[in-house]
């Protein structure tokens, strides 16, 4: 589930995804979102417990917690709660961040991506 081949090329067509195909960055970045859930949950490890991803979940979380709260205090409209659906990849970061701190070589990955993309 968690190999470091398939997360790895997965974050390699990131880049060239989200230019050519519209969507398609969304849905790699869920399934990586899903994959760092799901190694979270198996490693039984905290997004906060981790000293290189505690910064990365608490801005990530404030910025959605503003998020909800500037939509609630406002006028509340159907725009405003669809545009909370578009951030609620922020939820998910800090497990993305997870799976990139413990699988070897994605940063030089995610670098040739983008690389490749531009």
């Amino acid at each position: 589930m968690n190999d470091p081949r398939l997360i790895g090329s997965l974050v390699f067509i990131i880049p060239a995804l989200i230019l050519v195909v519209p969507g398609a960055g969304e849905v790699s970045v869920g399934i990586l979102a899903l994959l760092g859930l799901a190694k979270t949950i198996q490693e039984r490890r905290n997004p906060l417990a981790e000293p290189g991803n505690r910064f990365l979940a608490v801005i990530c979380w404030v910025f959605l917690l503003v998020a909800i709260i500037s939509v609630l205090a406002s006028d509340p409209s159907p725009e405003g709660f669809r545009r909370l659906g578009t951030s609620i990849h922020f939820l998910l970061a800090p497990f993305i961040g997870i799976l990139f701190l413990t699988t070897p070589g994605i940063f030089t990955r995610l670098v040739q991506g983008v690389k490749a993309g531009a």
